[in-house]
């Protein structure tokens, strides 16, 4: 009788490892190169985004040259800036080729596509022509700002202007008020939002000569404060002594300051929607932003004829860019030819308004220059 022997076959295990560990690389390798997928595609799409930013800002700038253009330019048949209240009633009404033709006095026509391919154009294109407020940006120091601004019929007579303002880089500190006759501390002590001379000058519409410039001009400086006291344009425009008063002007904890002249129709302006002349001067510090509000006798807040807002969407495929600007237009009281203000010059001068020959008799004086002004 045979007997068999029967084998045990023991199988090696190694090879499972190995198959694992594979996986786990596969496995790594595989997010590796789904991550980087998506960071170049993120990096593309980020390119891309800029681009169509750049696009969109572009053509925003387009539609406000577009407004800036018609604005400017005077109508011959009619005297009036091409884009006016009768073609644009409404600020909040979008400008389109059926409103009105826009680029009328050149042989530009009125096309708010960029490039029709690529999807670039401005979508809305919106001039308001009785702003809420005046603005001023980016206002560096031992600068000014002017402007020429009447208020509409609808409203009553101008009753006050409020300056608001607020610092550029981070100044929150009010300085001590100055006593007496002291002066403003220097510029090397200061640490404080800007101080603002306000130079208003009533323009009425007949009887304006160079004495009434001289005696009509209220100034007043605005100065950072605790807290705020208006001051009367009527009250104190009365006598040379009182003008360049200082107006305490109540400053927040970031910065912003806020002053107020009043009782502005005691000026002469006789009427409604007459014009003044409106001169800012910033001292110390830059201010980022100086915005002028007002209200009428009955307390209502008025809106400034002077200056025209621009308001335009730019797009770029699904990309937008909204630009606000604010321009001149031509269609503003032109003052008289012996009207002259400056702003440190070191300069000697004298006018002879019925006289064509200079007077060329006085000294010339050290580091500076001199010269005349003749008019007719």
């Amino acid at each position: 009788m045979h007997k068999y022997r029967i084998k045990t076959i023991r199988y090696e295990e190694q090879g499972f490892a190995s198959i694992v560990i594979a996986l786990v690389l596969i496995i790594i390798l595989g997010l590796l190169t789904v991550g980087f997928a998506q960071l170049a595609r993120r990096e593309q799409q980020n390119s891309l985004d800029k681009q169509l930013a750049s696009q969109a800002y572009d053509a925003a700038e387009s539609g406000v040259n577009d407004a800036y253009h018609d604005i400017t330019t005077i109508d011959t048949s009619t005297g009036n800036d091409y884009i006016n209240s009768t073609n644009v009633p409404s600020p909040n009404t979008c400008i389109t080729p059926t409103s009105m033709p826009l680029l009328s006095p050149s042989a530009d026509t009125y096309n708010s596509s960029i490039n029709s391919q690529n999807g670039v154009s401005y979508t809305c294109l919106l001039v308001n022509l009785q702003p809420p407020n005046l603005l001023y940006d980016n206002v560096f120091p031992d600068t000014s700002r002017t402007v020429d601004f009447s208020t509409p019929a609808t409203n009553a007579r101008l009753h006050s202007l409020t300056f608001t303002w607020n610092t550029a880089d981070a100044k929150t500190t009010v300085p001590p008020f100055p006593a007496g006759t002291g002066g403003f501390p220097p510029v090397s002590s200061w640490n404080s939002p800007a101080v603002l001379q306000i130079s208003l000058t009533p323009l009425p519409a007949t009887g304006l000569d160079r004495a009434s410039l001289i005696n009509n001009t209220f100034t007043a400086y605005l100065y950072p404060s605790n807290s705020s006291t208006p001051i009367s344009y009527a009250q104190n425009n009365s006598a040379p002594q009182d003008q360049g008063l200082l107006v305490p002007s109540s400053c927040t904890a970031q910065g912003t300051c806020t002053g107020t002249i009043t009782t502005i129709e005691g000026s002469p302006l006789s009427s409604i929607g007459e014009w003044y002349n409106l001169h800012i001067i910033d001292y110390y510090d830059e201010s980022q932003n100086i915005i002028v509000t007002g209200k009428d006798t009955n307390n209502a807040a008025i809106q400034f004829i002077g200056q025209d807002q621009i308001d335009v969407t730019g797009k770029a495929r699904y990309v937008l860019k909204r630009l606000q600007e604010r321009v001149q237009p031509n269609t503003l009281p032109t003052l008289p030819n012996y009207a002259l203000e400056a702003q440190d010059v070191c300069k000697r001068f004298s006018t002879y308004p019925a006289a064509t020959t200079p007077d060329t008799s006085f000294p010339i004086l050290v580091n500076c220059s001199s010269f005349t002004i003749t008019s007719p």
